[in-house]
């Protein structure tokens, strides 16, 4: 029997549609973030920005495959960590990246940003992006590692975001559960102007309603034997004798999914060395992993 890999979307996206921001906005976005990395290197508790606290496990799936962390900003000596726990998704809170912020610089792991204390299409975008990313990763077994600078005022809040709609879970009920495993900061964020905004855009991006999409395992990757067409991915289960791209690319019910001749690699490593693009839609539902590889 084929496994199946549930992937979610809104089912109302034009409801968790942010405005663009203002100049004024995200003059103010840029100051949060600053600020946000200054308080980073003065916490007085366990973990700063200079000596973040060990990253802390938030959430396993029950099989002991795929796991959620949260800490400070992952570094090159974390390698060795993150391949004991098979981490290959970094998303950061900020407005960088781990590797834009000094710190890992490897090809182990895709490295997405989120800055949450941002207003505006930017972050609503980028979190639509990452959260079909983790499902898809924690589905394959894959673990993610969610960061700020210290890992005590972003990074439990897109931790808690995430891992409450991947599970459908309250946002607070996993916010404090966090703050119960690890010394994190809410009234640092509170006391700031504008943080009681980004705790409900956090509680409501958990609460967003879900639709499921399938995408059957196992999967290969398939393009139009034309010069230069662009991989997509599909299962390997046809419809009526047919390859169906997850994204739906051309297809029609009277004739093959693709026009002509089609190529196809059974896996990741194998389509990067034939070459050739990848579709941007389809790697929204592909493992943080492979995304990678890709990438690098």
């Amino acid at each position: 029997m084929l496994k199946t890999l549930h992937l979610l979307r809104l089912q109302h996206p034009a409801l968790n549609r942010e405005p663009a921001a203002s100049a004024a906005a995200s003059a103010e976005s840029l100051e949060a973030e600053e600020f946000f990395n200054r308080e980073a290197t003065k916490w007085n508790q366990s973990g700063h920005s200079g000596n973040p606290e060990p990253p802390t496990l938030i959430w396993k799936a029950s099989n002991g495959r795929g796991s959620v962390w949260l800490g400070g900003l992952p570094t090159d000596a974390d390698l060795r960590f993150m391949e004991e726990n098979n981490i290959t998704l970094l998303a950061s809170a900020m407005d960088k990246t781990a590797s834009e912020a000094g710190g890992y610089r490897g090809s182990r792991a895709l490295q997405l940003a989120v800055p949450v204390s941002y207003r505006g299409r930017e972050r609503q975008e980028k979190w639509l992006y990452l959260r079909q990313v983790l499902v898809a990763t924690l589905g394959v077994g894959q673990s993610a590692w969610f960061h700020c600078m210290a890992g005590v005022h972003r990074g439990p809040i897109l931790c808690a975001s995430a891992v409450a709609f991947a599970q459908r879970l309250a946002f607070w009920k996993v916010y404090e559960n966090i703050e119960r495993l690890r010394a994190v900061d809410r009234g640092g964020v509170l006391n700031r102007s504008g943080g009681a905004d980004i705790f409900s855009w956090a509680e409501g991006i958990a609460a967003a309603p879900t639709e499921p999409l399938k995408l059957h395992l196992p999967v290969q990757w398939v393009a139009s034997a034309r010069r230069n067409a662009t991989w997509h991915v599909a299962s390997t289960r046809r419809v009526e004798n047919r390859m169906q791209p997850y994204c739906k690319w051309r297809q029609s019910t009277t004739q093959s999914v693709f026009k002509g001749e089609v190529i196809t690699a059974e896996s990741v490593a194998e389509a990067v060395v034939i070459g050739r693009e990848f579709c941007k839609n389809c790697l929204a539902v592909v493992p943080a992993g492979d995304q990678a590889l890709i990438r690098n």
